[in-house]
């Protein structure tokens, strides 16, 4: 049996993948790297990425957006262009698609 240096746990058949911070350095890295995101604006025009609250507007309000995260910036794609803002968290994406609309099976 071989063995790994981060502890993985068989889940449905396939390996999960390892936890982000017992001692995997290099997973917490590659997930804090550039990488892309999906986010669906609530109510009121907010987002939440990587554990940080983004106020987009109203005018944005239940509009799916994709967010491109690097090191430094979040780049929010919008209808009139991108927004560049800085990252206060230094955390990882834990969803690449959150509050993704939901399909509705019948309509009564």
């Amino acid at each position: 049996m071989p063995t790994f240096t981060c502890k993985v746990r068989v889940r449905r058949g396939h390996k999960a993948a390892p936890p982000l911070f017992e001692g995997c350095g290099a997973w917490a890295a590659l997930a804090r790297t550039g990488r892309r995101a999906a986010r669906r604006a609530n109510a009121f025009g907010v987002i939440m990425v990587a554990r940080q609250t983004i106020c987009l507007g109203r005018l944005h309000a239940g509009h799916v957006v994709a967010v491109h995260v690097s090191d430094s910036t979040l780049t929010i794609d919008l209808d009139e262009g991108p927004r560049t803002m800085h990252r206060t968290t230094d955390l990882p994406i834990r969803n690449v698609k959150a509050h993704r609309p939901r399909k509705v099976d019948h309509v009564s």
